[in-house]
């Protein structure tokens, strides 16, 4: 038995409380040759991921979907036992607080990947603050992707040392030759002619899109032409969706904001 104890992997679990965007799971591909590794979601986000990730020896613990509260996975806490070093990503719901707890009772390494640059976020909403902020207090270390990130948790107090950087995966496969330019624009339904915000990321309330949406009808009021012209692509999932189509929709910008699923093809157009 020591025999097979000594040369089992560590084992590493992410936790996922929203859809993520399929590159950051497969982010960790490059880990397997070193830990055990396993994505820890509720039933849709598994199985999203079975869809559309490249990793395909990923190992999945599905928890059931929660009809009242999406960001609670039942039975998160007893799942999480096993593991020796817990990733979760974000703090923004109660999944973060699960995850807690359980630390405090097995005692794993928490990481905390942590891509919101809105520091202090939710300040209106005791809940969330309390879970943000008890989250931040027990976290081993900080995965960040950008300098912006790591300065958002610099201004909530967080220490410099508890913050490692990590750089994003990126292919190089984009073509930006007119050529390919043109073939990306055709490819999302989108002439040469229009003028195109993207957004590629999480929808969620943190990342600013109401701002985004407030800023496009302030400018197509000041200049009317941009009617026509101005389209608003988004690539992305969250559960700020239904409240951020309600904003569009309230601003009669329906026709300027297009669509897309986080799939391969439309991130590389």
């Amino acid at each position: 038995m020591a025999n097979v104890m000594s040369n089992s992997k560590p084992k590493v679990g992410l936790v996922l409380g929203s859809v993520p965007s399929v590159e950051e799971v497969d982010y960790f591909r490059l880990l397997t040759d070193s830990y055990d590794f396993t994505v820890v979601a509720s039933e849709s986000i598994c199985g999203y991921l079975a869809q559309t990730s490249y990793f395909t020896n990923l190992t999945c613990i599905a928890l059931h979907d929660h009809d009242e509260n999406p960001t609670f996975l039942p039975g998160l806490e007893k799942v999480l036992e096993q593991f020796e070093t817990v990733i979760v990503k974000e703090r923004l719901g109660l999944y973060a607080y699960q995850v807690l707890k359980a630390k405090w009772r097995f005692q794993f390494k928490l990481i905390v990947w942590v891509d919101n640059l809105v520091p202090f976020a939710a300040h209106d909403v005791d809940q969330m603050r309390t879970i943000r902020t008890e989250v931040t207090h027990a976290a081993d270390c900080f995965l960040v992707q950008s300098n912006a990130a790591r300065q958002t948790l610099e201004l909530e107090g967080v220490a410099a040392h508890r913050i490692q950087s990590f750089t994003p995966w990126i292919e190089e496969r984009i073509d930006r030759s007119p050529a390919g330019r043109a073939k990306a624009r055709q490819a999302l339904g989108l002439s040469e002619s229009d003028l195109v915000i993207s957004y590629l990321g999480q929808i969620e309330w943190e990342e600013g899109l109401s701002d985004l949406i407030a800023a496009s009808k302030m400018l197509i009021n000041r200049e009317p032409s941009l009617r026509a012209k101005l389209r608003i692509v988004i690539c992305g999932v969250g559960s700020y969706s239904t409240d951020m189509r309600d904003i569009i929709k309230a601003m009669g910008l329906e026709e300027n904001v297009v669509y897309y699923a986080p799939m391969r093809d439309a991130n590389r157009a």
